[in-house]
């Protein structure tokens, strides 16, 4: 009976981890909007995420313009993107980062595209991505100005 009991609790707690939407992809190094070192990753969902800085600093949170706390600044730009990834319209979202080692990252994406849904009374759930994408090993990185 114990055993039965473990094996239903595990089961409850491992059925939500299954259901989180996982994808993987693509980084590279970039230059951002100030000509400085930056890296962009490019999911196979079709987001394109380029973060202001030339690494992700574990269990550190990137923002775009309007999730960002008063005083600071932007640290990253989200864009949804065609297919192809040609055609791309900005949105809002924050990035946290579990790990950057040069070859690999994994992290968290939660971003608002619209069509949200209303969590509790003072917040907006958006839509959360994780992923684990691997370094593009055939762009040079860029020389930023």
């Amino acid at each position: 009976m114990k055993y039965i009991l473990f094996f239903l609790t595990s089961f409850v707690f491992i059925a939500p981890l299954a259901a989180q939407e996982q994808t993987g992809g693509i980084f590279y190094p970039d230059c951002g909007p100030a000509k400085t070192p930056a890296i962009t990753m490019e999911l196979d969902s079709h987001i394109r995420i380029t973060v202001f800085k030339p690494s992700l600093a574990p269990d550190e949170a990137y923002r775009t313009l309007a999730q960002v706390f008063e005083g600071e600044e932007a640290s990253m730009k989200v864009e949804m993107c065609d297919a192809a990834m040609k055609e791309c319209k900005p949105v809002e979202g924050i990035l946290t980062a579990y790990k950057d080692d040069g070859e690999a990252i994994e992290a968290a994406l939660e971003y608002f595209d619209g069509t949200e849904t209303q969590g509790d009374s003072e917040s907006i759930e958006g839509h959360t991505q994780y992923f684990k994408i691997q370094r593009d090993k055939n762009r040079a990185a860029p020389t930023c100005p």
